[in-house]
């Protein structure tokens, strides 16, 4: 199992009769408890330089010169399988190492994460303790606690401190260190995504909301963008973009995320086109929509009314406008071949602003739809 190492800076916090560190960065966040006698690097500069995240060592001495140091990492993972990540450190171990020997240990980890435990003993040498710890629930990512002692084998003491450590790690809710990028010059994101979906592929999926700070707020549904979090912790390019108009169902599985493309109408919400967002053990991708139209569950009758209706009043009446556009829209999408052609002969001339960015929308979705063979004529 492949797994990255994440390195980011650590917060020490005295609470009243313990000692204890607060191990932190960019989607992770969890806690240790210090044993009596030692002390944390918290600054994560001299953890880093061994591909860490934070190194305890006996008060008294540099962590080089100690007879014993412990060392923890967060790691990046498929699935909660720790018993893999620790046969792979086998492998890798016996190759570096061929005159090591290993003994599987029992080390305790908090109640109902999963753990699995080795030690690897060059004899007169090294001696390291190495425990993997998945939280649960799983949040694609593990814990690797480990001890290296010089020469002989830990003390009674020494074992104690480090099975103290690993009883004491615990994972907590970090949903706020998972922050939406950027919009860039023209919009601006909420800083905590809508949506935040892990996968069974290890990947994580954000969904963010960003308004546009060109104009006043509106009732419009936000603006969405799709990220995936890659295996190195950086974020990937927008994998989705629903525009600045449009209304969307996302919702998530094991696999991904499902995106439903709708129309409101008064009350009436009309399915349009379904898309999916699948990741491999690579890489996550948007599959081509599907078309989901069901046009018997439109009811036209208010939408010719508003038709009617629109021949009395005053053209350049904006909101008005908006009405009749969106009324030929749901008679377009229902089958009513005189709204169709309202859109497919583009009669757009005129329409500025959002309304001509709607009307185009509306004739774009319904050239997919006909391209796809789901639009009714009637």
């Amino acid at each position: 199992m492949k797994f990255v190492s994440l390195i980011f800076g650590i917060l020490i916090s005295i609470q009243a009769k313990s000692e204890s560190a607060l191990i932190f960065g960019d989607q992770f966040k969890f806690s240790i408890h210090i044993p009596n006698g030692w002390e944390c690097l918290c600054d994560g500069k001299e953890a880093a330089k061994i591909g860490a995240n934070a190194i305890l060592h006996p008060k008294g001495k540099e962590w080089q010169k100690a007879n014993a140091f412990i060392f923890l990492r967060v790691n990046s993972a498929q699935d909660d399988n720790v018993k893999e990540d620790v046969a792979a450190d086998i492998m890798t171990y016996k190759k570096e190492y061929p005159d090591a020997s290993v003994e599987k240990i029992d080390i305790e980890a908090l109640k109902g994460y999963k753990k699995s435990s080795i030690l690897f003993a060059r004899i007169n040498k090294s001696y390291e303790y190495v425990t993997y710890i998945a939280p649960e629930p799983f949040h694609g990512k593990n814990i690797s606690v480990a001890m290296n002692v010089k020469s002989v084998k830990a003390s009674d003491e020494v074992l104690d401190a480090y099975q103290e450590v690993t009883k004491s790690v615990q994972w907590l809710d970090n949903k706020k260190a998972i922050h939406c990028p950027d919009g860039g010059e023209y919009t601006n994101s909420e800083d905590t995504p809508k949506i935040i979906a892990t996968t069974s592929s290890g990947f994580k999926l954000i969904v963010c909301a960003y308004k546009d700070k060109r104009t006043e707020k509106t009732e419009r549904d936000a603006p969405y963008e799709i990220y995936f979090i890659q295996k190195n912790g950086t974020y990937s390019q927008p994998i989705f973009n629903s525009g600045e108009i449009g209304f969307y169902n996302i919702t998530k599985d094991s696999s991904g995320l499902t995106i439903e493309e709708t129309y409101k109408y008064d009350s009436q919400e009309i399915k349009l086109f379904q898309q999916s967002i699948t990741c491999t053990r690579e890489t996550c991708s948007l599959q081509p929509k599907k078309c989901i139209l069901d046009s018997t569950k439109i009811n036209p009758d208010k939408a010719r009314k508003v038709i009617q209706r629109f021949k009395k009043i005053n053209s350049d009446n904006t909101e008005e406008i908006e009405k009749y556009i969106n009324s030929q829209g749901l008679l377009a999408y229902w089958g009513d071949k005189t709204a169709q052609q309202y859109f497919f002969n583009d009669v757009s001339t005129g329409l500025d602003g959002f309304l001509g960015e709607s009307y185009s929308n509306y004739l774009s979705d319904l050239k997919e739809l006909k391209k796809a063979g789901c639009l009714k004529v009637r």
